[in-house]
């Protein structure tokens, strides 16, 4: 009777034991019994692909992306955890792994400070995406990012670090920009048997070939207007990514006195060489012309044979008088 007593005694001192190490093992210094208290972090991500189907341009404002971080422990003892903990902050860093060199892409916030539970805790966050002018056309890329959720607990780890890793995908779009600098000006002053010339450096901004598409708006009657109609250029920085057109403007050369002001509109408008439907706004470009002074169309030709038959006509003239000084001799 009395040994079982004694080992009543300590099967009970050892229940009691057992007890009060799961009461003050979290806060305690680390022994066996961390590994029933560890939880480990479970870390996922949400986004709508919607907000990235459309292809991202540069020279466009930044692109954001919403998405969702949710985040929870998971253990053998995750409700007693939960319970002493979920009054604590959980921070969550936000990182840009992985971006192209021609992008740049923010997180914000770049912290999350969630609570600790067992359940999904849930903090919204936004991605912002820029691209250089210089970006790819139609080329399709990726970003990463690392989601780092900071480890728990004193001198015992009671939740380690977390990490996830979340791809986005997207398309760069193709931007179709122009620069026309007008290195002649776009006035000239000229006579009526002149012409005009009004040189055009067109340079290719956008970030693929384009085509450059050259139409004659509005010509005066009686004006003669020639240009390229058509030019191809490489994206900005290639080979030949800038050309230079000439304008030429020839007014009526009628005869008589001319004092004629006319305007000259010209469109310049680009477009995709890869995809033809993908155009920019046609740049119009405008040039006014005075034609002054007198015309005499084709008198030069006229002035010419006739000043031959006067000098024929004083020569036969000449030689007539000399032979009837002859005979009276």
């Amino acid at each position: 009777m009395k040994i079982k007593g004694i080992f009543s005694k300590i099967f009970i001192s050892f229940i009691i034991l057992i007890i009060l190490l799961l009461t003050i093992m979290p806060s305690s210094s680390a022994g066996f019994m961390d590994d029933w208290y560890r939880c480990e972090p479970i870390i996922d991500v949400e986004w709508n692909e919607t907000d990235i189907s459309e292809p991202i341009s540069p020279y466009s404002e930044p692109r954001e992306i919403p998405i969702k971080i949710k985040i929870k422990i998971s253990g053998p003892l995750q409700h007693i955890v939960s319970e002493k903990y979920g009054g604590n902050d959980f921070f969550v860093d936000l990182y840009m792994e992985d971006t192209p060199e021609w992008c740049k892409a923010s997180l914000y916030p770049p912290i999350i400070i969630m609570k600790v539970s067992q359940n999904w805790e849930i903090a919204n966050a936004t991605i912002a995406i820029t691209l250089d002018k210089d970006s790819p056309a139609f080329q399709r890329e990726e970003l990463k990012i690392r989601i780092v959720s900071r480890r728990m607990g004193y001198k015992a780890t009671v939740v380690p670090e977390g990490n996830a890793t979340l791809t986005i995908p997207f398309k760069v779009g193709y931007v179709p920009y122009l620069a026309i600098n007008e290195l002649g000006g776009n006035h000239k002053e000229i006579e009526p048997n002149e012409v005009a010339y009004f040189p055009l450096e067109v340079i290719n901004l956008g970030n693929d070939i384009t085509d450059v598409k050259i139409d004659l708006i509005t010509v005066p009657d009686g004006w003669n207007v020639e240009v390229f109609d058509f030019i191809t250029l490489d994206k900005y920085h290639g080979k030949s990514y800038k050309k230079t057109l000439n304008l030429a403007v020839k007014p009526p050369d009628s005869f008589g006195y001319h004092e004629d002001r006319e305007v000259i509109e010209v469109s310049i408008t680009p477009s995709s060489n890869f995809d033809s439907n993908l155009t920019g706004e046609s740049n119009i470009l405008t040039f006014v012309v005075y034609s002054r002074g007198f015309s005499t169309p084709g008198f030069e030709g006229i002035t010419v044979i006739i000043s031959l038959f006067v000098v024929l006509f004083i020569y036969k003239r000449k030689k007539l008088n000399n032979y009837k000084k002859e005979e009276s001799n």
